[in-house]
């Protein structure tokens, strides 16, 4: 299986590494292992998250309030959305931004790939 990430992920991925290590020497390193073993179980078992809106599903990332947000975009690939704060179950207005880009992509052909 395919991990891709949207652009503006991996930069909030790496704000959010570097607000928790700013915090506590570690805790940065923690988090990311957390964000490791979630994509792990997005990996395993693609259907059993939660939909949030339309194609967009949700995993929750363990000891933080975080969520890994994705769209399965091919049988061997699949999309993360940034990995965005979760204090609400729903990702209102974001989750139409980032499917409509996804879109755009496609349409362009980047992600059928």
């Amino acid at each position: 299986m395919n991990v891709l990430f949207h652009p503006d992920a991996e930069l909030e991925l790496n704000a959010a590494i570097d607000y928790y290590e700013a915090i506590e020497n570690g805790l940065g390193y923690d988090f990311s292992l957390e964000i490791i073993s979630a994509i792990g179980r997005v990996i395993d078992f693609p259907k059993a998250w939660l939909i949030i809106e339309g194609d967009i599903r949700r995993a929750l990332v363990k000891r933080f309030p975080y969520g890994i947000y994705m769209l399965k975009i091919k049988v061997s690939s699949i999309l993360l959305l940034p990995c965005t704060f979760t204090a609400t179950p729903s990702i209102g207005s974001i989750g139409f931004r980032f499917l409509s880009s996804f879109r755009r992509l496609d349409q362009a052909g980047t992600l059928s790939k």
